[in-house]
């Protein structure tokens, strides 16, 4: 199981790291059997194009269209190994959560979602990315409330499920004499060194963002992850915004919350944690 090769941390210090990955876009991750990240970013032009951009460097770089898997190493790390940041209780439904928290990422692995691994496969244009020592914690939390349609079944059963992350957060934190490697596959690629010094941290930024947001659309990006994955069911999952002003026919009740109802806006093309997988498809 992923979560059992990650440890949970309540210290997430930004200003101490050398580098700070954020991530977002269509990116489903998990940790492996070593301890490390793996995630793998759908490449789906041309609404979806990965491009990475690194801040800090003395010269300014351009952004790089990624055409390869990445590998990030932290050259003497503080801590080895992957850290989930959690903090206290967590209720996404209620909002009142450390905004940082590890468990705003919406886990499709776990209980809201599909409560069950995932049959994976090679999919289109997927660009893995590989950290060997980090701090995971939610970078940014959207605003909008969500409910889940299961869109496998006749008619549109859905349920409220609250808000979530839209930026994954990375901190990387190396000792004296370290620093940061990032070294990128394919054309147009090669070895980035990011020595570790003092001031502020260098930001590495992966997009993989939607260009535009799909009016009047029936589904959203969310659905895009089933290139990669399937139910052993055959079960598959929607992610709609959530608005007072929708159809009374698609209303979605909670037991403790006032009714949402679905607004037809396609949205929801971001991350996705995979807890019962230890690795993603070559």
């Amino acid at each position: 199981m992923s979560q059992e090769h990650s440890a949970e941390t309540e210290r997430l210090d930004e200003a101490s790291a050398t580098a700070l990955i954020t991530m977002e876009g269509l990116d489903l991750f998990c940790f492996t059997e070593r301890g490390t990240y793996e995630g793998g970013f759908l490449n789906l032009p041309p609404r979806h194009v990965l491009t990475l951009t690194i801040t800090g460097e003395e010269e300014p770089r351009p952004p790089i269209i990624v055409k390869g898997d990445i590998h990030i190493e932290v050259v003497n790390p503080v801590r080895e190994g992957m850290y989930r940041y959690e903090k206290g209780d967590f209720n996404r439904q209620t909002g009142s959560n450390d905004p940082n928290d590890f468990r705003w990422i919406a886990d499709v692995e776990g209980q809201e979602f599909h409560d069950v691994e995932l049959h994976k496969r090679p999919g289109p244009g997927l660009r893995r990315l590989f950290i060997d020592s980090a701090t995971i914690y939610t970078k940014e939390v959207r605003d909008e409330d969500f409910v889940i349609i299961r869109v496998d079944t006749t008619g549109v059963p859905c349920r409220f499920y609250g808000t979530h992350a839209r930026l994954i957060g990375a901190a990387l934190e190396s000792g004296e004499g370290g620093g940061v490697r990032v070294r990128i596959e394919g054309p147009g690629g090669g070895e980035i060194w990011l020595p570790k010094r003092d001031g502020d941290p260098y930001v590495i930024n992966f997009d993989n963002d939607c260009d535009d947001i799909l009016p009047n659309s029936s589904h959203s990006d969310f659905l895009l992850y089933y290139e990669v994955l399937s139910d052993p069911q055959g079960i598959k999952f929607d992610l709609r915004l959530a608005d007072l002003s929708g159809a009374p026919e698609n209303q979605c009740t909670s037991e403790t919350f006032a009714p949402k109802f679905v607004d037809g806006m396609g949205i929801a093309c971001d991350n996705g944690y995979l807890r019962h997988t230890s690795s993603l498809p070559v």
